[in-house]
């Protein structure tokens, strides 16, 4: 709890189960899309698989190797459609329901921006932090802009245990859920 600022925090297995879990703990459903970036571990479209819900991958930003704002800002308008407060695919007419943001290498993209996304699309966010613990954005935890967080334990990480890793959210369902 000192080092992610979040109040509840669970241990977990691996930073890859604890994308499966946030999945499941924020009510992802089968056959809803997810959205994460092109440049990333198998971890994160394997858990977004595992959930039997359906990988979307967008371009990353040349600047800090995370989503691409603007691109998502295009795909948003060209490719989706709203319908009773959800947002959907054109072509495959699957609900979009989460974001799911790789911080790759540990760098911290722009949050504020995140919840422009989560408002107008109503979208859960996970962070795939698996390189990210101890990292704050504007002095902030990073839980305090997403659903859930996730970072791992592994061996080769920023911090490390040698294994295992954290799920870290604000929202006492999602920790109990989990």
């Amino acid at each position: 709890k000192k080092v992610t600022g979040s109040k509840y925090n669970l241990t977990i297995s691996s930073g890859s189960a604890g994308l499966y879990i946030a999945l499941k703990s924020t009510g992802i459903k089968k056959d809803e899309i997810v959205i994460t970036q092109s440049y990333t571990f198998s971890a994160t479209t394997n858990a977004i698989m595992l959930n039997n819900s359906i990988p979307l991958l967008v371009d990353i930003s040349d600047n800090d190797l995370n989503n691409d704002f603007e691109n998502l800002k295009n795909f948003f308008k060209k490719e989706t459609f709203t319908k009773q407060n959800s947002t959907y695919h054109k072509k495959t007419k699957k609900k979009i329901s989460c974001l799911c943001l790789v911080f790759t290498l540990g760098l911290i993209p722009d949050l504020k921006k995140i919840e422009y996304f989560r408002k107008k699309y109503n979208l859960k966010i996970i962070f795939d932090a698996a390189c990210a613990l101890g990292s704050k954005y504007k002095k902030k935890d990073l839980a305090k802009f997403c659903d859930a967080a996730i970072y791992s334990l592994n061996g080769n990480k920023n911090f490390t245990s040698g294994a295992g890793g954290i799920l870290s959210t604000e929202k006492k369902s999602i920790f109990n859920y989990a």
